[in-house]
């Protein structure tokens, strides 16, 4: 078997609540920009921000939410430029950490800073400098 050479990330496809809501958020606290957005006809409106070249969510407001349904998977991390600086700035913008700044030296080649928090569906997310 070999594995394809020239596959790349594209997005994370989130279950919110508020569409709006969560848009906003992820635009105004961790710097996304809106790409697109659509309402499918059984009233399903799905919206896409991406951090450009890098990376994309695709947060869906489905007329059946349910909080946790489809929870596998575990996180999201945004890397960061500075730790600290980014830290700081969600603090004052009223983001509530889950942890304390935590390091690993054995993450990486220098290690990692990083503290995890929650988006305004309890959505786990992590911020990141390595």
């Amino acid at each position: 078997m070999s594995a394809e050479k020239n596959i790349r990330s594209s997005h994370v496809g989130l279950n919110v609540r508020d569409l709006d809501r969560s848009m906003a958020f992820y635009e105004v606290h961790l710097g996304f920009r809106p790409v697109s957005r659509i309402e499918l006809e059984n009233g399903t409106r799905i919206g896409f921000v991406e951090l450009p070249e890098q990376f994309q969510l695709e947060l869906v407001e489905d007329v059946n939410y349910e909080a946790g349904r489809d929870g596998p998977w575990n996180h999201v991390c945004m890397r960061v430029a500075d730790f600290d600086e980014s830290y700081r700035r969600l603090i004052r913008e009223g983001i509530q950490f889950e942890t304390e700044k935590l390091f690993m030296k054995e993450f990486w080649e220098n290690g990692m800073k990083f503290a995890f928090f929650r988006g305004p569906d309890g959505e786990r997310l992590e911020i990141a400098e390595y």
